[in-house]
C-alpha cells in the first residue's frame, strides 16, 4: 500500500499533522482569550474601585510630580552631605569590604527619608484628628519635634564627620560650604515634614498611576497575545484548506480534521464563507469524524 500511494500516504499525514497543529493552536487561543477577558476585567474592576483617584486636574498632577522630583533632589543632597558619614559608620560596623559602605551610602539617606514622609503623614493625620477631636494637640507637637530632631541628623552628621576627618587629615574642612548645603537640606526636610497632605496625595497617585500602567499593560500584553494566536490559527487553517482541496483532487476523498467542537465553532465563525452550504465538510469536529 505505501509503495503504491506513498504520495497519498505523505499527503494525508500531511493534513493530519496540520488538524494536530490547528486543534493545539485554538487550545491556545482558547487559553490565551480567558486571560485576555480575566485581564479585561480586572482593569474594568480598577477602573470602577479606584478610578476617582486619577480624575485630577493637570494642575494637581504637576503639583504631585514636582514634589516626587523635590523628594529626589533632596535625596541627592543626602547623598552628597550624609553619603560619607553613612560609609564611614559602615565600615566601622561592617567587614573590612567596601560593599556595606557603599550599600550604606545610598540606602541610608533613602531610609531617613522616607522616615521622614512618614512622619508627615502622621503630623497631617493627628492635625486632622485634633481639628475634628478625635485626638489632642500635643500629639501633633511630639510628632513635629521629632521629625524635626530627624531632620537634624543628617547636616549635624555631616559637620561632625567633616570636622574628624580634618582633625586626621591636618587639613581644614570646607566649613561654609558644609553649612550652606546642611541648610538646605535642613530646610527641603522641615518642607516635607509640613508637606503631609501633599505627600499622602502624591503617594496615592503614584500608586494608582503605577497600578493602572501595570494593569493596562497586562490587559493589552494579553489581548496582543490572543490576537496573534487567532492570526496563526487562521493563517495555519487557511494553509489546511488549499492543501486538503488538492488532496481531495488528486487522490481519494479525505475528510477533514478531525477537530475540536470548540475550535469548529471558532473557524466557523472566523470562515464564514467557507462553512457555507456549498462546502460544509471542511469544518468536521471529532464527534462528526467518528459519526
Amino acid at each position: 500500500m505505501y509503495a503504491d500511494n506513498s504520495y497519498e500516504e505523505l499527503s494525508r499525514q500531511s493534513l493530519v499533522t496540520k488538524a494536530v497543529a490547528i486543534n493545539d493552536t485554538g487550545r491556545a487561543y482558547f487559553r490565551a482569550s480567558a486571560l485576555a477577558e480575566r485581564a479585561a476585567t480586572k482593569l474594568k474592576n480598577f477602573y470602577e474601585t479606584h478610578g476617582t483617584v486619577g480624575r485630577v486636574t493637570l494642575m494637581k498632577v504637576v503639583e504631585y510630580v514636582t514634589f516626587v522630583i523635590g523628594l529626589c533632589c533632596i535625596y541627592g543632597v543626602d547623598v552628597l552631605l550624609f553619603g560619607a558619614s553613612a560609609a564611614y559608620v559602615a565600615s566601622l560596623l561592617g567587614s573590612e569590604s567596601d560593599l556595606w559602605a557603599s550599600i550604606a551610602k545610598f540606602v541610608v539617606p533613602a531610609c531617613f527619608l522616607g522616615i521622614e514622609v512618614l512622619i508627615a503623614l502622621q503630623i497631617e493625620k493627628s492635625r486632622h484628628d485634633a481639628r475634628f477631636a478625635f485626638g489632642s494637640g500635643a500629639a501633633r507637637k511630639g510628632w513635629i519635634a521629632l521629625g524635626i530632631l530627624v531632620a537634624l541628623v543628617m547636616p549635624l552628621a555631616a559637620a561632625a564627620t567633616a570636622e574628624s576627618a580634618s582633625i586626621v587629615t591636618e587639613s581644614e574642612a570646607p566649613v561654609m560650604m558644609i553649612a550652606v548645603l546642611g541648610i538646605i537640606s535642613f530646610t527641603a526636610h522641615a518642607l516635607v515634614l509640613f508637606g503631609g497632605r501633599l505627600a499622602q496625595e502624591s503617594k496615592t497617585y503614584l500608586a494608582y498611576a503605577v497600578m493602572r500602567g501595570f494593569n493596562e499593560q497586562r490587559a493589552a500584553s494579553r489581548a496582543s497575545e490572543a490576537a496573534q494566536t487567532l492570526a496563526s490559527l487562521n493563517s495555519m487553517f487557511i494553509a489546511y484548506v488549499h492543501a486538503w482541496r488538492t488532496h481531495n483532487a488528486r487522490f481519494e476523498a479525505q475528510p477533514s480534521g478531525p477537530f475540536d467542537k470548540d475550535v469548529v465553532e471558532l473557524l466557523r465563525r472566523q470562515f464564514p464563507h467557507v462553512a457555507s452550504a456549498s462546502a460544509p465538510a471542511v469544518f468536521q469536529s471529532a464527534e462528526e469524524s467518528a459519526a
